[in-house]
C-alpha cells in the first residue's frame, strides 16, 4: 500500500528530474552566477547543487526577478503547495494529512505542466 510519504516522494522525484534543470537555466538565464546571486535556502550547498526544496524555494523566492516574466502567477501557487507538501513530509511526525498530500500532488502536476515537462 502506497502512503502519503510514499506519494510525496514520488513527486519530489519528479521535480528533480524537470525542475531542478528548468530553475537552474532560467536563474542563469537572468542573473548569470545565479549560485551568488540567487535567493537561495541556507542549506544550499554550491557543490551538490539544488534538489527538489532548492527549487521550488528558488522559484517562490526569485519569481519578481526571474520567474514572473515567464510563468503565471499560478506557478507559483502550484510551488508553494508542492513546497508545503514537502515540509510536511520532511517534518512530520507522523501520517501526513490526506488534504496536505492532495494539495501538495495537485500542485507538482500542475507545476510540471506550466514548465512544460512533458510526460
Amino acid at each position: 500500500m502506497t502512503t502519503n510519504a510514499g506519494r510525496i516522494d514520488s513527486a519530489l522525484d519528479l521535480l528533480n528530474t524537470a525542475l531542478i534543470p528548468y530553475v537552474e537555466e532560467r536563474l542563469g538565464d537572468a542573473l548569470g552566477d545565479w549560485t551568488s546571486r540567487a535567493r537561495l535556502p541556507n542549506s544550499f550547498n554550491q557543490h551538490d547543487g539544488l534538489d527538489a526544496y532548492g527549487a521550488l524555494y528558488a522559484l517562490i523566492h526569485n519569481w519578481r526577478d526571474v520567474f514572473g516574466s515567464i510563468l503565471p502567477m499560478a506557478a507559483r501557487d502550484a510551488a508553494s503547495a508542492a513546497l508545503a507538501g514537502r515540509n510536511a513530509s520532511a517534518h512530520r511526525t507522523g501520517q501526513l494529512d490526506d488534504k496536505v498530500t492532495l494539495r501538495a500532488l495537485s500542485g507538482t502536476a500542475e507545476l510540471l505542466e506550466l514548465i512544460d515537462a512533458g510526460d
